[in-house]
C-alpha cells in the first residue's frame, strides 16, 4: 500500500515524520495518516514525495512489493508519536509560545511573523524528540 512504501522510503532516508513534513510542506499529522493508510494523497502531495523520494508515482501507486524492505520495517518498533501525542505537542508548544511573548514583545521590531514561525517549530520539533526519546526510553524490554 502507499503508506507502507512512503514509511519505507522515510525510514530508509532516516527521516522522521515532521522531517519530510517539512521538506514536501504538508503537516506531520498527513504523513501519519498517509503511513498508517488511512488517509489517501492528493495528485500534489503525490508528486512531491514521488520528487523527494526519486522515485516515480507509478512506482508509489503500485501494487509491487518489496518485501525484503518490509520485513525489515516490521522488525522495527515505531516509536514514531500518534495524532493524539502531535496534537498534544502542538497545544504545549502554543502554551509555551504564549507565555514566552512578553519576553519576545522586547524585540517585537526586530522579530517578525517568520521569525516566531521558526520558533514555533523548534520548540514542536524539540518536545516531538523528547516524546520520543521518553517512549524508547521507557518501553518495557519484553515490547521492544
Amino acid at each position: 500500500m502507499l503508506g507502507d512504501k512512503i514509511k519505507i522510503l522515510r525510514k530508509k532516508k532516516g527521516l522522521t515524520q515532521q522531517e519530510l513534513s517539512a521538506a514536501i510542506g504538508v503537516s506531520r499529522s498527513t504523513i501519519g495518516m498517509i503511513e498508517k493508510n488511512l488517509q489517501g494523497t492528493g495528485k500534489e502531495t503525490l508528486m512531491k514525495l514521488a520528487d523527494f523520494f526519486g522515485v516515480t508515482v507509478d512506482y508509489l501507486l503500485s501494487d509491487n512489493e518489496q518485501t525484503e524492505n518490509n520485513e525489515e520495517i516490521k522488525k522495527e518498533i515505531d516509536y514514531s508519536l500518534s495524532i493524539k501525542e502531535q496534537e498534544d505537542i502542538d497545544d504545549e508548544a502554543k502554551k509555551i509560545i504564549n507565555e514566552l511573548s512578553m519576553s519576545f514583545s522586547k524585540n517585537k521590531d526586530t522579530l517578525g511573523e517568520e521569525d516566531y514561525f521558526a520558533i514555533e517549530n523548534a520548540i514542536r520539533t524539540t518536545l516531538e524528540a523528547i516524546k520520543i526519546k521518553n517512549k524508547k526510553k521507557f518501553t518495557p524490554k519484553k515490547y521492544r
